[in-house]
């Protein structure tokens, strides 16, 4: 099979609006309970009907031609009962770093290079005309497959413990685990059946991947309070910055010498606990290998900003030194707060309330600096 039609297949997981400004839209909430569900298939299967070694189903799936793949191991076992009459119904299909890359291919090409994509499987699987389809991502480490998790994924928060983090709906489920990213869908809309096959896979192949992985430092180290789920981002890059991480007034990620840190995370977070008050604030954190870095892309941030306010009168700035805090006001009392302390870097923007920033920026886990006398 081509490696086109893999790229065409990929086209499933990023939404329309990617290939247009880079950004992927939040599906709506799904009315489905993938737990529930899966325990009620769990329930009506007895025991003593599993097979150890012999199918259950009739259905003879089709030659396959990637079965030395490690991701092709990592695969569901059709021969579970639970997947009776389900088939392969193409030959999986896999991309390796190295092969030729379709023209159509080069707008996500950076950032999956970027993020340090080695393999991906695709595969799809039939039952009485309902389809599903499967795709493994596999990284260099997780550093890269919760990044692509942060950025690709659709769908809102699921229940169903799979991954480290999971997300669903109506037609797909999203983890990552390890070294992996997993996009499961069905191939068409209000597909009970194949949704089903969509809910048992994705707990086959969470427990085939036997590595499992903490996100990265800098994004358990964004607040939880207020926080906005299913908003966070995280990159360790340039390509990802520019495509996917908010994109805040008079900031610009090409500064930040993001290579000499452990990468940046980004996410929203509601001002006010009023439920019509829709007011969101965004908040970027930055941890860097080094405190001296930090100090220097602090320094440039503040000397930049300075230089601003010369020439724009609208923009006041007020100078904690004793914090190494900078508050900026805009003309239509829009407030930045940016501060560094240890090797952390944070930003908050995009609200009107100077104290709801700074609370923002007070629940972050600040490096304890002991000052020599």
């Amino acid at each position: 099979m081509s490696l086109i039609r893999l790229i065409l297949s990929l086209s499933i997981l990023i939404c329309t609006s990617y290939f247009s400004i880079g950004k992927c839209q939040e599906a709506p909430p799904t009315e489905y309970d993938a737990v529930k569900k899966y325990d009620e298939l769990l329930k009506a299967t007895p025991s003593s009907e599993i097979p150890t070694s012999t199918p259950v189903s009739t259905a003879t799936p089709l030659p396959i031609n990637n079965t030395n793949t490690e991701l092709f191991k990592l695969l569901p076992n059709l021969t579970d009962v639970l997947y009776q009459n389900w088939k392969i119904s193409e030959p999986s299909v896999s991309w390796m770093v190295g092969d030729v890359i379709p023209e159509a291919s080069k707008i996500i090409e950076p950032y999956l290079n970027e993020i340090g994509l080695e393999e991906v499987i695709a595969q799809v699987y039939e039952k009485d005309g309902h389809k599903a389809k499967v795709f493994i991502y596999r990284f260099k480490n997780s550093t890269g497959a919760y990044s692509a998790f942060t950025v690709l994924k659709k769908g809102n928060k699921s229940k169903l413990k799979v991954g480290k983090s999971a997300t669903e709906a109506d037609t797909l489920i999203n983890f990552w685990k390890g070294n992996y990213f997993v996009d499961i869908n069905t191939l068409s809309l209000n597909d009970a059946i194949a949704k089903e096959f969509v809910v048992l896979s994705s707990q086959d192949i969470s427990k085939n991947i036997q590595s499992d992985k903490m996100p990265p430092v800098v994004a358990i180290q964004l607040p939880s309070l207020n926080r906005i789920q299913g908003s966070e981002k995280y990159c360790i890059g340039i390509v990802c910055a520019m495509q996917f991480l908010p994109q805040i007034l008079d900031i610009d990620y090409s500064n930040f010498n993001i290579n000499e840190s452990g990468g940046i995370a980004s996410a929203r977070y509601k001002i006010s606990e009023n439920p019509k008050e829709k007011k969101e604030e965004t908040l970027i954190l930055i941890r860097y290998v080094t405190k001296e870095i930090a100090e220097s892309i602090f320094l440039q941030l503040k000397n930049s900003f300075e230089e601003k306010s010369k020439n724009n009168k609208d923009i006041v700035l007020d100078f904690d030194e004793s914090d190494s805090t900078l508050k900026i006001k805009y003309k239509k009392e829009e407030y930045m707060v940016i501060k560094q302390k240890g090797n952390l870097l944070g930003i908050s923007s995009g609200t009107s309330n100077l104290k709801s920033s700074e609370k923002t920026l007070s629940l972050i886990p600040w490096p304890i600096e002991v000052k020599s006398k």
